[in-house]
């Protein structure tokens, strides 16, 4: 079986998990308020592609709260995308759904032929990389979907982050490495898995890669400035910082916005 049809196969078994672990509280109060707080004003009236949609939920948002003025999302599962079109109203024309693998894209020209994105999100894309040729791959692919001067938004494993126990109870997510160590190495698998209120779970694994792997990704791939983003709890959600404290202190996920290349003259 090829590593697409494996991640195809995984995530069709838990489409319907994973899509409820987007109502878990961290997802909420933390990844969520930071992804759109980092994309800012970045969306509006802009052309965006969403790879590795999942289900939809971020595609969404950026149509309806960060007022994107059309939406592409891809997503390697049919059963994600299956349910992302059973969200939508008939003849909906600001976003659309595509079944493809991200790292069977053409990188000579942008999908489907169409003009280039004024913005990307890969939220949890390249941490599926399983070598750091298919890391490269998936950024050359990221780059040539979006316009010079275009940004990368993306949500990703947090690499530094140390591997508790303590959060699978607390916060609904376990973050492990499946033969018990601690200390996790270029290439070796993270496995992830979500408790969501109905008790149901959404089991998954990621690859480790450290922060300069990908950075050398994104530079080989044409992006010529790039941030890493630490999680924040919203502050207008009435939460109390003291129980979040554990999980932002040792955050198992990260954003990053890049910029590729140099703007256009209209940008």
């Amino acid at each position: 079986m090829t590593l697409a049809a494996k991640l195809d196969s995984a995530y069709d078994g838990i489409a319907e998990e994973y899509t409820k672990s987007k109502d878990l509280p961290f997802r909420i109060y933390v990844e969520r308020p930071t992804l759109l707080k980092l994309i800012g004003s970045s969306m509006i009236n802009k052309r965006v592609l969403d790879l590795a949609c999942g289900s939809g939920y971020y595609s969404r948002l950026y149509r309806d709260k960060m007022r994107a003025s059309f939406v592409y999302g891809v997503d390697i599962s049919k059963s994600m995308i299956d349910i992302a079109e059973s969200m939508e109203c008939p003849n909906t024309s600001r976003i659309r759904y595509k079944v493809m693998n991200v790292g069977e894209m053409d990188v000579a020209e942008p999908i489907d032929h169409l003009e280039k994105f004024d913005v990307v999100s890969a939220a949890y894309l390249l941490c599926y990389a399983k070598s750091p040729d298919e890391l490269l791959r998936f950024c050359e692919v990221i780059a040539s979907n979006l316009k010079d001067g275009g940004k990368l938004f993306m949500l990703n494993d947090n690499p530094n982050a140390a591997y508790t126990v303590h959060q699978r109870k607390k916060y609904a997510l376990a973050k492990s490495i499946p033969d018990g160590g601690f200390n996790p190495t270029d290439g070796d698998t993270i496995q992830y898995e979500l408790t969501n209120t109905d008790g149901s779970i959404a089991s998954f694994n990621n690859v480790w890669w450290p922060l300069t792997t990908y950075e050398w990704a994104l530079r080989q791939a044409g992006f010529t400035s790039w941030r890493w983003v630490r999680m924040e709890l919203d502050g207008n959600a009435g939460q109390d910082p003291l129980y979040w404290s554990e999980f932002l202190e040792n955050c198992p996920i990260i954003a990053l916005e890049a910029t590729k290349g140099r703007p256009t003259v209209d940008q």
